[in-house]
C-alpha cells in the first residue's frame, strides 16, 4: 500500500546501493513525479552523495494537498474537509504507521 513518499524513500535507497555496488556510476540524480518527486526529495535529504534531484509536481504539504483537493473536486466548506483531512491523517496512522506531517 503506498504511503505517500514516506517507505518508498526505502525503495529509492534500495536502487541508490545497487548502482553503487554493481554500477559504474560516478554520480546518481533521481526524478520523480507527483508522490514519487516527494520520495525522491525525503531520500536525498538523508543521503549526501545525491548529486541532484528533479521534482515534477511534488506536493509540499499532504493537508494542503488534501484540502485543495477536496475543495475543487467537491467543494466542500472548508471546515468538512478539515474534518476528512483530520481523519485521513488518523487512518494513516493506524493502517500504515505514517504520519502525514512526516511526509511533508
Amino acid at each position: 500500500m503506498p504511503t505517500l513518499g514516506y517507505n518508498e524513500k526505502h525503495d529509492i535507497r534500495t536502487v541508490v546501493r545497487y548502482l553503487w555496488e554493481y554500477g559504474a556510476v560516478s554520480s546518481i540524480g533521481l526524478w520523480g513525479r507527483s508522490m514519487g518527486a516527494v520520495a525522491c526529495l525525503l531520500y536525498a535529504a538523508e543521503d549526501p552523495a545525491i548529486t541532484y534531484v528533479v521534482a515534477d509536481s511534488p506536493y509540499s504539504s499532504l493537508k494542503q494537498l488534501c484540502l485543495d483537493y477536496l475543495a475543487q473536486h467537491f467543494r466542500l466548506p472548508r471546515l468538512l474537509a478539515r474534518f476528512f483531512c483530520k481523519q485521513l491523517r488518523e487512518t494513516m496512522k493506524s493502517k500504515l504507521g505514517v504520519d502525514a506531517k512526516d511526509v511533508s
